[in-house]
């Protein structure tokens, strides 16, 4: 083992000369002096340290007074993280989590001491565990700042374990359309974290993930499309993105659809019906809520299929929802189809009551494209659909299902959306 650390040290003193360049250092040449044991000849580069994880097949606690070299690329400032760093060398990074407040900013060139300390997988997350921040960290020097890796989420999902901690930034990048109905970063008011899905143009997907201590937590998500800067993060194989401050999050340009992202209705039935009347005209079959059956997660479902094909009438009804403001509005509808069946219809009315059987109402058919039912129960997008025609203080958006007692398709619905543009 003796040798092995010797043989790592060596290299590691090889490749000051690149992680060095300018003005960031991953070791000094002879640490200044410290009251914090130093050998130098067991000196680890965040690389090697995961290695040993690796090699060890499970939790691995420091018995020796092993040396991590590292400069800090996110600190506790923003609140955002609590009693815990990120660090960076030329081999990678890894999050220190301590037993208090670090003391530790950004910019900081570190020296950690890992004897009594603990390294572990977290949830796919190399972590440091129980670090004391007096007896266990040396400051170096201060100033020294990484700049970001640009790769682009399809690069950050393939590869999350070589990017996992450390400092990267994601070009032409906006919130999904299911965040911007003036959700803010997380809940300040009672002090919880939440997730924000954040897409590119391709459709590849990570999660914003932010603390409700964070400083900014009760700040509006940007509507646009741009660059953000981020600590590249994962949590069984999902990608996260913990942001340093929301300076770094420029999503100010024109979204994907060429849209502005200004939403006036939006159901992701994350609430379950919520205001939405389910109608049953004919049939015993009617519009049923699902958690898993959505795009993702929540969405609603029909089939008139029950064990035999049943004949059904069945709406689902949006509740009234005022475009007077608006002088252009589109809808956009997600779809999937399997089986043999009716298409679903698509209707818009000015005059329903909100309550009740929908014919007493004049409805209007609004083509809008659907899933095409190719067996594999794919989502399908509509697309926007101008519905400026109907413009008014009260609007009402329908599903009408209707299956026969020789052919029953199956619909799942989610992500119905009115915007201006």
């Amino acid at each position: 083992m003796k040798r092995s650390i010797l043989t790592g040290f060596a290299t590691l003193i090889t490749g000051i000369i690149i992680f060095l360049s300018g003005c960031v250092k991953d070791t000094p040449d002879a640490p200044p002096i410290s009251t914090i044991p130093f050998d130098p000849t067991k000196v680890l580069n965040i690389g090697q340290l995961k290695q040993m994880l690796v090699d060890s097949g499970g939790i691995y606690t420091f018995r020796e007074n092993y040396s991590l070299f590292g400069v800090v690329v996110m600190d506790e400032k923003s609140g955002n993280i609590y009693e815990s760093s990120y660090i960076q060398d030329f081999t990678g990074g890894i999050q220190l989590n301590f037993i208090y407040t670090s003391g530790l900013y950004l910019g900081d060139s570190v020296r950690i001491l890992l004897n009594g300390s603990t390294v572990e997988l977290y949830h796919g997350m190399y972590q440091v565990q129980n670090l004391h921040p007096g007896n266990s960290v040396y400051k170096i020097k201060t100033g020294l700042f990484y700049e970001p890796k640009t790769i682009t989420l399809e690069e950050l999902n393939l590869n999350y374990d070589l990017y996992q901690s450390t400092l990267i930034k994601l070009d032409s990048v906006q919130f999904a359309d299911s965040e911007l109905l003036g959700q803010t970063y997380a809940d300040s008011a009672n002090l919880e974290t939440e997730n924000h899905t954040i897409v590119d143009c391709e459709g590849n997907l990570s999660i914003v993930r932010t603390s409700g201590y964070a400083s900014f937590a009760n700040t509006l998500l940007p509507k646009g499309k741009g660059p953000i800067i981020a600590i590249a993060s994962v949590y069984d194989g999902e990608t996260q993105l913990v942001l340093r401050e929301t300076a770094e999050v420029q999503l100010t340009g024109v979204r994907c659809d060429g849209g502005t992202g200004e939403i006036l209705f939006l159901e992701s039935f994350a609430n379950g019906y919520g205001a939405w009347e389910s109608i049953s005209v004919v049939g015993d079959q009617e519009w049923e809520f699902s958690s898993s059956y959505g795009n993702p997660g929540p969405g609603m479902t029909i089939s008139g299929y029950d064990g035999s094909y049943n004949a059904n009438d069945d709406w689902l009804i949006s509740p009234s929802i005022d475009l007077s403001s608006l002088t252009t509005a589109y809808l956009s509808i997600e779809t999937a189809r399997n089986y043999n069946g009716n298409a679903l219809q698509v209707k818009i009315s000015n005059d329903y009551d909100g309550q009740g059987d929908p014919s007493s109402a004049n409805w209007y058919d609004l083509a809008v494209p659907l899933s095409p039912g190719n067996n594999d129960w794919e989502w399908i997008p509509s697309g926007k659909v101008d519905i400026a025609d109907y413009i008014a203080p009260k609007v009402y958006v329908a599903f009408r299902y209707t299956s026969t007692n020789s052919a029953c398709a199956t619909w799942e619905l989610d992500n119905i959306q009115i915007s201006k543009d």
